[in-house]
């Protein structure tokens, strides 16, 4: 039990919670940093806010020669809980790069009750993802983006269900790294918007409705991946959907519920051609209703299609 008082617990490598917290009364807030990683086995009920730091800074107070390798991680149990009623839950695995030992991995995460959510791994580690384990709802109940969730250089995988991200008085906002890994499990956003990150798309700037942000840009194949007729307004190309190497880079998720060879039409009246001779350089295209565009070479030929990034 902890009393009505807040609580700052640190540590240079770890902090396992294996008892339950709750609390003995009144309001209190409750903050866990680690140097490397946190692990939660038990459930923690708080009055207040609950803040949890993982791969925490010498600059925060970690002793950098006591922080032992491996990779930072902050995880729930399967079938543990964080209620925070009225207050906040943080959850942050922090780039840590200002020791020799800062490497990163997971945030996983099981049933969450609180007025607002954030979750940021901002791990450097490839592969640094956030995961929601089977079965979890995480619910926020605030207003002003109260469910954020965000992975800096990994991907978001949902292993629950459609109902995994509730957000009943505003919306939910997801940062992953691509469509192709990313696994929403039911989750159906209202948008889905490309080049965007939390650091260049903070939840104050993305529109409104629920929303997942993929931070890649897909890159330009050396040579050409789609063929097709080059001929005017009343020409449509087919290119196959979602086969390596015959065509679309960086598919939007819903599309891979289409037909394989979707027509996308090119509109030289709206977009006229813009050849320069600069070899590699591209022309666009107007995109169909799945906000693709189709890229043109130097000399008119298609090369590839990738989505929209204005989408």
């Amino acid at each position: 039990m902890l009393g009505s008082q807040n609580v700052t617990l640190q540590a240079n490598n770890d902090i396992s919670v294996l008892s339950s917290i709750v609390p003995a009364g009144g309001t209190f807030d409750l903050m866990l940093q680690a140097g490397r990683s946190i692990d939660i086995q038990k459930d923690i009920l708080v009055a207040g806010d609950l803040t949890l730091i993982a791969n925490e800074t010498v600059s925060e107070g970690v002793f950098d020669a006591y922080r032992d390798a491996g990779a930072a991680e902050i995880t729930m149990a399967s079938g543990t809980s964080i209620d925070a009623g009225t207050g906040n839950v943080t959850m942050q695995i922090k780039a840590g790069d200002d020791k020799t030992n800062f490497e990163s991995g997971d945030i996983i995460l099981d049933d969450i009750n609180a007025n607002n959510i954030l979750v940021l791994n901002e791990g450097l580690t490839a592969g640094s993802d956030v995961i929601i384990n089977a079965g979890t709802v995480l619910t926020a109940a605030g207003k002003d983006n109260p469910l954020v969730l965000s992975t800096a250089n990994g991907t978001f995988t949902n292993n629950s269900d459609a109902n995994a991200l509730s957000a009943a008085n505003d919306r939910w906002l997801v940062y992953s790294d691509n469509p192709t890994n990313t696994t929403l499990n039911g989750l159906t956003p209202d948008n889905e918007v490309y080049r965007a990150t939390y650091v260049t798309d903070p939840p104050a700037t993305v529109p409104p409705g629920n929303t997942v942000l993929f931070a890649n840009e897909p890159v330009t194949p050396s040579s050409p991946v789609v063929t097709g007729d080059d001929g005017g307004a009343a020409a449509a190309i087919a290119i196959p959907i979602g086969v390596a190497g015959l065509g679309v880079i960086g598919t939007i998720a819903a599309d891979r519920l289409l037909a394989a060879t979707p027509l996308f039409t090119r509109y030289p009246a709206i977009y006229p051609p813009q050849v320069t001779g600069a070899a590699g350089l591209m022309r666009p295209a107007i995109s169909n209703d799945r906000q693709y565009i189709i890229h043109y070479d130097e000399n008119g030929n298609p090369r590839y299609v990738k989505p929209n990034p204005a989408r």
